[in-house]
């Protein structure tokens, strides 16, 4: 359970990573 848990985090992280992103970007384009 505990590796299932551990492969989620990662694409979790990845998506809130790439949201971040793409807000910074409409933030420097404001």
């Amino acid at each position: 359970m505990k590796e299932a848990v551990s492969e989620w985090e990662e694409p979790v992280n990845g998506t809130v990573s790439m949201a971040t992103t793409d807000t910074l970007r409409l933030d420097d384009t404001t």
